[in-house]
């Protein structure tokens, strides 16, 4: 059984999501937050990502086109400790895991 979770990318960075795969970073969000751990945040279901959307997520991508992963973790090393809408991998996600991708 498949594992599924979900990012939210600015549709910018999809060819390049879809060739090296989603990699872990620390971008102005993160900086912002202290964050000290390179990661990819996912998201544990689509409720989740339209709460975010119509919160603080669409606050930080007011007028910029956004792209919805549904990408299957399973195997992948997960912290699922965050919170309960939200995981964190601090590997890279291949871009074999992405199951579709659609704009938001």
């Amino acid at each position: 059984m498949k594992a599924i979770h979900y990012h939210v990318t600015p549709s910018a960075q999809l060819p390049s999501i879809r060739t090296h795969g989603l990699l872990p970073s620390i971008g102005a969000r993160s900086r912002a937050a202290r964050e000290s751990q390179a990661s990819v945040f996912l998201f544990s279901d689509p409720d989740a990502v339209e709460d975010a959307l119509m919160g603080w997520l669409g606050d930080e991508f007011p007028d910029e086109p956004l792209t919805l992963l549904v990408l299957d973790v399973s195997g992948l090393p997960l912290d699922t400790s965050l919170h309960s809408f939200e995981s964190r991998c601090d590997s890279v996600i291949p871009a074999c895991r992405i199951l579709s991708a659609r704009d938001i």
